[in-house]
């Protein structure tokens, strides 16, 4: 091919990477779903070798996405919002929805959950410092996903150790509900008066941090109902960051993910054990996951969700993103998601085998054919 050929050859994907999207400079508020993992003193049972679904969009889709600059520990530098992690990032561990929401500490003493102690932060805290952020023009992307840890504190007692019982006095009634919506909405009123930034809108997860009680599932799907009509008269989109599971080839009856050839049971959890100086995987204060930490679907404390578990979230946020304000970002494939989990060989399926070995055996015909003439 000729100097010239080259050139013309060269010229379409020239043309077509003149013609990307722009990179979405997102920010984002919640709790310890969306917190980035491991850091400073924000960080309530998040010291894990995992990724959180912004990490895990910061190591795949960094193209696509600026969550701002990133630091491992708190140095002061930053507000008292945003202490460690991407500079965006106002979502913290242990985060509430309402500022009225508090932690009933063994029946006779009440602690805000926006305070020092905890280290946590109410929503109406970081839609505030996230708003001075989209006035600057560094944020035109705005997430919102809290509400579930209003249930856990409204449902249970603590002590001083961090242990907590369930409270048989606690009522979930149509002004805890309200109170609860509400408060979500106001945070994205917050946003979207900053200036005229897109906004996504998280519906509460069931069955996450306010457990399985019917109750409280039927409390969190009253709630979320007022978020779907509230989004729809505000124009802005919603996302189910958990809708991957009706995908039934992603996830069995039992609640199993598949991934390639990886299958991971529902309710497993990694420990300290998959976790070595060796490790190719995400990291902590204690090391690195081995690949064997990807088996399981909570990450090493048991609680929160592994890598694999946040990558599809974040597939369920890029469709979310491309579907309503017109983005084009490819989703995260199997072997993206086992590779940022720290499975150096990823798996391929049987079919996937099959399908090589039809088309080795084509070549093989094709090149016998070939001897013949």
């Amino acid at each position: 091919m000729s100097f010239l050929n080259k050139k013309l050859a060269i010229l379409p994907l020239v043309v077509l990477g003149s013609l990307a999207q722009a990179q979405i400079n997102m920010g984002m508020t919640g709790d310890s779903l969306t917190d980035d993992y491991l850091g400073g003193a924000a960080k309530v049972n998040s010291d894990l070798a995992a990724f959180s679904w912004g990490q895990v969009l910061a190591e795949t889709r960094s193209s696509d996405f600026n969550f701002g600059g990133y630091k491992s520990v708190d140095d002061g530098t930053w507000d008292s919002v945003r202490y460690s992690g991407y500079e965006y990032n106002y979502a913290t561990a242990g985060g509430a929805a309402s500022d009225n929401t508090t932690m009933n500490i063994s029946n006779f003493l009440t602690l805000q959950v926006d305070n020092v102690q905890v280290g946590s932060s109410y929503l109406s805290t970081q839609t505030t410092a996230l708003a001075q952020e989209i006035s600057a023009g560094n944020v035109d992307t705005a997430f919102v996903g809290i509400g579930s840890n209003d249930f856990f504190y409204h449902t249970n007692v603590f002590d001083f150790d961090g242990n907590w019982t369930a409270d048989p006095t606690a009522v979930i009634d149509q002004a805890y509900i309200d109170d609860i919506a509400n408060s979500i909405l106001a945070g994205v009123d917050t946003l979207l008066a900053a200036d005229s930034a897109d906004v996504l809108l998280a519906l509460i997860p069931a069955g996450t941090a306010g457990g399985s009680n019917p109750e409280i599932l039927d409390g969190i799907n009253a709630v979320n109902t007022l978020l779907l009509q509230g989004a729809a008269d505000r124009g802005i989109a919603t996302v189910d960051l958990f809708g991957y599971n009706s995908d039934p080839d992603r996830v069995n009856e039992d609640g199993a993910i598949t991934i390639g050839d990886l299958i991971i049971e529902l309710d497993t959890a990694a420990s300290a054990a998959d976790i070595s100086a060796e490790g190719t995987g995400p990291c902590n204060s204690l090391g690195c996951a081995t690949e064997s930490h990807a088996n399981y679907y909570l990450a090493d404390d048991g609680l929160h969700p592994n890598t694999i578990v946040q990558a599809l979230i974040a597939n369920q946020i890029i469709d979310a993103l491309n579907s309503h304000y017109g983005h084009s970002i490819a989703l995260l494939s199997d072997e993206e998601i086992l590779a940022v989990a720290g499975i150096s060989a990823v798996p391929v399926p049987a079919a996937a085998w099959l399908f090589g070995s039809a088309l080795l055996g084509l070549i093989g015909v094709k090149r016998r054919s070939a001897n013949r003439h």
